[in-house]
């Protein structure tokens, strides 16, 4: 009795069955159905914080000139400025919106309440700044951090009661 045949795939034969697999698969990928799939970028992680912050500032105005805190007037142009700090800042990005709460019944922002939250945003500011890699977004955020230094001021003095 002879031992039965083997059957030996030789090495060009395995090669050639793995250059064919790989072309089938390839040829059903067209170059467009390829996501490129990039680095996520660094600034729109500083760009996507700045903005967040932003449309909390935004949501604390809108509460505030609903419960009729201060001078409408003032509230409105501070409130279109972080508007304005929020679409410069936003631009091109994925940003959910966050929903402007209602105040609560008997709830009265206070201009106070409004100057600390403008005096927190200050340093985060300059954190982002100092954290951005592009010079132009380093300066867009310095400008918003200056404009919201302003606001301090324009809130009244420290400790005021209003």
């Amino acid at each position: 009795m002879s031992p039965p045949p083997q059957s030996t795939l030789s090495r060009r034969a395995l090669l050639g069955g793995a250059a064919v697999g790989a072309t089938a698969v390839l040829a059903g990928c067209a170059p467009s159905a390829i996501p490129i799939i990039g680095a996520p970028d660094p600034d729109d992680e500083v760009r996507r914080g700045v903005a967040l912050s932003e449309q909390e500032l935004l949501a604390a105005y809108d509460a505030a000139i609903a419960a009729g805190t201060g001078s409408t007037e003032l509230l409105r142009s501070i409130r279109d400025q972080h508007a304005a700090h929020l679409a410069a800042v936003s631009d091109g990005l994925d940003i959910p919106v966050l929903a402007s709460p209602s105040p609560a019944p008997g709830q009265r922002p206070s201009l106070r309440q409004l100057r600390r939250l403008e005096a927190r945003a200050v340093p985060q500011r300059i954190k982002a700044c100092t954290a951005a890699g592009d010079a132009d977004l380093a300066e867009l955020i310095a400008r918003i951090g200056a404009s919201e230094s302003g606001h301090v001021a324009a809130l009244g003095p420290r400790g005021g009661s209003a």
